[in-house]
């Protein structure tokens, strides 16, 4: 395997990894925001 290979696969895994974290972290921030949207609608709903 030689050196442009062996940074081409860094390349690749990093890049990957960097999609994979983006992707969980807008999953994570869409489960807050609905949570908390929903909560605050129950509360609404529970004072109402």
């Amino acid at each position: 395997m030689t050196s442009a290979e062996l940074t081409t696969g860094w390349l690749i895994g990093l890049g990957v990894a960097v999609v994979v974290v983006l992707l969980a972290a807008i999953l994570l921030l869409i489960v807050l925001v609905t949570a908390r949207s929903m909560l605050k609608h129950g509360a609404e709903a529970l004072s109402a």
